[in-house]
């Protein structure tokens, strides 16, 4: 018998739940078909490792990144991290990883984060956004 942690049990029920609707929203027709993973609050891209290998089976170009001050660069912590800043680590992943027309997944507080990502997209690299038991602001 394996054991699972409660926190992969949740990655691989998040992963079965996403993945049908994925499949829908997102042209899967070619491999070149963008998601973008977004953790919540007090986790990190590793967050996502159960997930990634489901979505790359399916023929998804599949990325993480751990937000400032969370996950790896826990140690780049600081008063001025923020929505804001957690906002444009998004949008910096996508530019500086040439990724258009993304289809970028949150979860918990990653919601808050991508709506405001939403907001600053002046590019429009975000083609889809999927708020997977996440929170999502809206204006005001």
């Amino acid at each position: 018998m394996t054991n699972v942690s409660r926190r992969s049990a949740i990655a691989i029920g998040a992963a079965s739940l996403a993945a049908p609707v994925l499949v829908k929203s997102v042209s899967a027709n070619t491999t070149s078909a963008s998601i973008v993973l977004v953790h919540g609050a007090w986790h990190g891209a590793r967050a996502w490792k159960d997930v990634v290998p489901l979505l790359t089976q399916k023929g998804f170009q599949v990325s993480t990144l751990d937000l400032s001050g969370l996950g790896a660069s826990y140690h780049r912590q600081s008063p001025d991290v923020g929505l804001y800043v957690h906002a444009k680590d998004i949008l910096n992943h996508l530019f500086f990883n040439d990724i258009s027309d993304a289809t970028v997944v949150a979860h918990s507080y990653g919601g808050g984060v991508l709506s405001e990502a939403l907001v600053g997209d002046t590019e429009g690299r975000i083609g889809h956004a999927l708020y997977l038991d996440a929170f999502r602001l809206e204006e005001g």
